[in-house]
């Protein structure tokens, strides 16, 4: 079984080790790239929650965490220790956990998830993550709390030769299963293959690939697309690669 991966090249490894116990050979080509942004946004989030104006931190991605750390330093920790804190899944929960950071996880590792979560909470909110992050969630939150979105990254789409090359390779059915791991990489996927001249095969090709979404937007953003997909119960990676072990989906 050969699998597709078009995480961001900093999972290469990670990716590699969880698709190692089925025995699959991996096809490892990033179609998005992290950017962490400048400005001062997370300045600005970091003083409401130490000084109590937000009493709530949530992460929904351990890209995120990663960032914030590295641009704040470990006295993050110290302020999130003070705090409320939420990851949106069990990876952002492990950043955490790493940084000695306690949180609670949602009900169901979606936006929809954490505005369940939060439905109670006293104080101001705090959204770190992407900027293209899903806009239903500060929306959700936004009308019974006191809400601030700081972004830590944008997600750029990659378009050269290594993913051409890719895509030439599933066009010409040396891929049996592809991941998408989020909406962005949908999106870099087929306006990619819109790019590269090579649309039409793919879109005949894919009804014989194996297609998995991590979760509901990813899904979804592939539905607009005419491709249908799985998708596992808890929306994780390891779960997507247990789905290929005939989990349930």
């Amino acid at each position: 079984m050969r699998v597709g991966v078009m995480r961001p090249e900093r999972y290469e490894r990670e990716c590699a080790r969880v698709l190692a116990r089925t025995g699959a050979r991996m096809v490892f080509v990033p179609f998005i790239e992290i950017r962490p942004t400048k400005g001062r946004g997370l300045e600005d989030a970091v003083a409401r929650l130490r000084e109590g104006v937000s009493s709530t931190a949530v992460f929904t991605s351990a890209n995120g965490v990663d960032i914030a750390f590295s641009q704040v330093g470990e006295s993050l920790s110290e302020v999130l220790s003070n705090v409320d804190v939420v990851a949106i899944g069990p990876r952002t929960k492990k950043a955490l956990a790493e940084r000695e950071v306690v949180c609670r996880l949602p009900p169901t590792y979606t936006s929809e998830g954490i505005c369940e979560l939060l439905s109670d909470v006293e104080g101001g909110i705090e959204v770190l993550r992407s900027a293209h992050g899903d806009a239903a969630l500060v929306e959700r939150l936004a009308r019974h709390h006191l809400v601030h979105e700081c972004v830590l990254y944008t997600i750029a789409k990659l378009c050269g030769e290594p993913q051409h090359r890719f895509l030439h390779e599933v066009v010409g059915g040396g891929v049996d299963v592809l991941l998408f791991t989020s909406r962005m990489m949908v999106e870099s996927f087929f306006e990619c293959a819109q790019k590269a001249g090579v649309l039409d095969d793919l879109m005949r090709t894919l009804p014989n690939i194996e297609v998995v979404a991590i979760g509901p937007p990813t899904k979804r953003a592939l539905a607009s697309w005419g491709i249908g997909a799985k998708m596992p119960k808890e929306h994780s990676f390891s779960a997507m690669v247990e789905l290929l072990e005939g989990g349930d989906d």
